[in-house]
Formats: C-alpha cells, sequence, structure tokens
C-alpha cells in the first residue's frame, strides 16, 4: 500500500510539472529554445535528398507539447521506441517516453528510426495527401504591402505564445521551413527568432519596411504561415491529458 502511494505521489509530481509548464502561453517558445529540446541531427534525406524539414520541423513541435519524459524509467526497446515516435508524430495524444530527459537524449538512441519516420511522412504527405502542391503554392516576391501585413500577422501570432510553422518559399519550385519562436521590433522593421533544421542553434532574421523578401543565404524568399490548426491541437491534447482525473492518465 505504501509502494502504491509512493508511486502514485510521483506520478502525480511528473505530470503536474508537465502541465503546470504548459499552461502558460509562450510555454513552446521558451521550451523550443533549448537545444535539448529539439533532435539534435539536422535535416537531411528525404525525396531525391532533398530533405525533410517540414516534417522534421513539426515532428520537434509535437513532441514540445505532447512527449513527457520519464528519465528513472528503464530506456524502451527499439521496437517500443518505433511506436513512441509514430505517437508522437500523429499527436493525438500526450505520449511518455521512458528512460530520456529530453528529446535530444532520444534522438540520440534512436536517429534512424526518427528518420525514416520523418522520410515516411513525407511520402504519406506528398503521395496520398498530395501535399507537393504547398510546396509550389506562393511567390518568393511580394509586394512591399503586402509582406509588411503578413509580417505584423505573423508578430501578433507570436507575441500571442504561438510556435509558428512557416513554409519558406524560394525560387521556382524550392520551398524550406522553420519555426518561429519570438519577435522584437528593431529600427524600421522586424527582428525574427527562428529554429531551422539545417541548424542545431536559434537563427535571426530582418525584416525592414519596404522589402519584397526575406534573404535565405542570399536567395530571397515569402514565408507563408501554415499548419495553424496543428498548433492549436496540440494545446488541446496537453490541456484534455492535464484535465483528466490521474486514475485515467
Amino acid at each position: 500500500m505504501f509502494a502504491a502511494l509512493l508511486l502514485i505521489s510521483a506520478l502525480w509530481a511528473d505530470d503536474g510539472e508537465f502541465c503546470s509548464v504548459r499552461r502558460e502561453a509562450s510555454f513552446g517558445q521558451r521550451h523550443l529554445m533549448q537545444s535539448e529540446n529539439h533532435l539534435g541531427f539536422r535535416n537531411r534525406g528525404g525525396l531525391m535528398n532533398g530533405g525533410v524539414c517540414w516534417w522534421h520541423s513539426r515532428f520537434t513541435r509535437n513532441a514540445a507539447f505532447i512527449a513527457k519524459f520519464r528519465p528513472e524509467l528503464p530506456r524502451p526497446s527499439r521496437a517500443q521506441a518505433v511506436k513512441l515516435i509514430h505517437a508522437i508524430r500523429l499527436g493525438q495524444r500526450v505520449v511518455e517516453v521512458p528512460g530520456h530527459s529530453d528529446l535530444q537524449t532520444f534522438a540520440v538512441d534512436f536517429e534512424h528510426e526518427i528518420q525514416a519516420k520523418l522520410e515516411a511522412w513525407q511520402r504519406y504527405d506528398g503521395f496520398s495527401r498530395g501535399e507537393w502542391r504547398r510546396g509550389i503554392a506562393g511567390r518568393s516576391r511580394i509586394s512591399a504591402t503586402a509582406l509588411e501585413r503578413s509580417m505584423y500577422q505573423l508578430l501578433e501570432r507570436v507575441q500571442a505564445g504561438e510556435v509558428v510553422y512557416q513554409k519558406l518559399q524560394l525560387r521556382g519550385i524550392v520551398s524550406h521551413s522553420w519555426l518561429v519562436l519570438g519577435m522584437v521590433p528593431v529600427e524600421n522593421g522586424l527582428e525574427l527568432t527562428v529554429w531551422d533544421s539545417n541548424y542545431l542553434s536559434p537563427q535571426r532574421h530582418v525584416y525592414r519596411q519596404g522589402m519584397t523578401s526575406l534573404f535565405y543565404n542570399g536567395t530571397p524568399f515569402v514565408p507563408y504561415t501554415e499548419y495553424f490548426a496543428e498548433h492549436a491541437r496540440l494545446q488541446r491534447v496537453a490541456r484534455e491529458h492535464c484535465e483528466q482525473p490521474l486514475s485515467r492518465r
């Protein structure tokens, strides 16, 4: 009986911390500023070796909200890890990840399995759902007025605490993605702090009023906010988990 009470107490304490931090509006932004809450490997592989940046970013955002790491428990087997990775990818429930303290340490042990899931997700979206159309939608330059309106709409979302997923439309049919974690006004514009899967630390980009595009390594692009419904769903999943009685978790 005493042992059972200790177990319930430990579960309650763990869930209490998980839930309390996720009640804060800007939780996701602060969480993803820390390198240990990312995969720890760069965007690579994918169709025609063009990378899996969209799915790398979305998996990382999913994990921030719904992955509950339990380092005190035994590490999962490969088969168990594959199921956990799939559950994080789906983003439909809180996923308890035993034997690891954060996403980065989990990815160290199961990088191959995570990369395989990202590539399978890319194929599913591309072939079954026709998501390839997103990659050719939009322009790499727009009017200064339209870009300014878009950037200040983005600022409102970020100030509200959202981890914003954006597709970056470069020239031709090439597109990339990032997660916007912060924005601050600067002289005649805005500075963005983003997590870009091509890097292992946050990057900064500056928008100035009058610009018709931003630039990625010298190449013009326009950012388009997408998959915003996924963010709302992740918040709802975490909230509903935390509202359940402990006995039902």
